[in-house]
């Protein structure tokens, strides 16, 4: 990580953006570091929001920047930064505090983030205002200035095969979310990812404390059964989540939502998004027309397999081609009025 961050490592420069939650390097040309990040969602306006998962820090990307593909074990490698909340102290009056050197207690530690206490006798030493400052390492792989708390739970689990455009692959389509954008699973994954009460640990069934945007948690459905879903959103004790290997959102309470352990929370999406070649949507003043679209492919192709031809690749998916009699589905859509060539 180190070299990493030196920019001393020969690495592969990437032509587009990775999927969403796939680890790369980014060249900070300002700071002439070369940090880990992932992209969580774009942003409007254009770009995308990142995460340098070494600094618990939200970057935003335009798209134009110096970015790297990382070798798997340097990918794979836990995060640096370790979400910490503080109990006996406001967030808000650490800000004299920040690059400096702290002491805290560890109080809990549940496999995710810490609980600590702030202790205000520390001794503080100066960091760096750099944002991203270098630490030399202990013996035991720490930074020296840092407390030893348990480590994570290992997890094992098969990584997503990149998918070579111009393949024709097998599909499962699981939402439609408009009438050109679709979610999909690829066929030949490994067994879905759902679980039973039972499955569940009694322990993890109801969580201790509320979550936080881009956490991972298991959620129960109207089916009786739990799915892994991510925090989107927080309002007065609702929950807009989405379910990462299905593509849907929905609106929860707290009630509804299971701790994930890293053994579950860390396996790929299954949920990939797709864009309908040779189409795109009409204009906002017809929204009737789009509800009516998104039923119409419910009822073609939601829940059915298919095959279909890789076009191109996007930051978060790709763009497809369907094949076959389903191939005829984006003609009737343009002669129904639903979309536009």
């Amino acid at each position: 990580l180190i070299k990493l961050l030196a920019a001393q490592m020969p690495l592969m420069e990437l032509q587009q953006l990775p999927d969403f939650g796939e680890i790369f390097a980014v060249y900070d040309d300002q700071g002439m570091i070369m940090p880990r990040v992932l992209i969580n969602a774009p942003t409007e306006g254009g770009g995308y929001d990142a995460y340098l998962l070494d600094y618990g820090e939200h970057i935003h990307l335009g798209g134009s920047e110096p970015i790297f593909g990382l070798p798997k074990d340097l990918a794979s490698m836990p995060a640096e930064a370790i979400r910490c909340e503080v109990r006996n102290h406001e967030v808000a009056h650490m800000i004299p505090f920040l690059y400096q050197h702290v002491r805290l207690r560890i109080l809990t530690n549940n496999g995710n983030d810490l609980q600590a206490e702030f202790l205000k006798e520390s001794n503080m030493q100066s960091g760096s205002n750099c944002r991203l400052v270098h630490q030399s390492f202990a013996s035991h792989g720490a930074t020296k200035d840092k407390e030893i708390t348990e480590a994570l739970p290992e997890a094992s689990f098969v990584s997503v095969a990149p998918r070579d455009l111009g393949s024709v692959v097998r599909i499962e389509v699981t939402y439609i979310n408009s009438p050109t954008q679709i979610f999909v699973q690829f066929v030949e994954d490994a067994t879905p990812l759902v679980w039973s009460k039972t499955d569940v640990a009694e322990s993890e069934q109801k969580l201790k404390c509320a979550p936080r945007p881009l956490d991972v948690v298991l959620a129960l459905y109207n089916d009786g059964f739990y799915y892994r879903a991510q925090i989107i959103d927080d309002n007065d004790g609702m929950f807009k989540i989405f379910y990462v290997d299905y593509g849907n959102t929905e609106f929860v309470t707290i009630d509804s939502l299971a701790h994930c352990n890293n053994a579950r929370s860390l396996k790929p999406h299954r949920a990939v998004s797709c864009f309908i070649e040779g189409i795109k949507c009409i204009s906002s003043s017809a929204r009737g027309q789009s509800a009516e679209c998104v039923e119409f492919l419910k009822s073609t192709i939601l829940n059915s397999q298919f095959d279909v031809l890789l076009v191109s690749q996007l930051p978060d998916g790709y763009v497809i081609r369907l094949l076959d009699h389903y191939a005829q589905i984006s003609t009737q859509m343009i002669k129904r009025g639903y979309v536009q060539p």
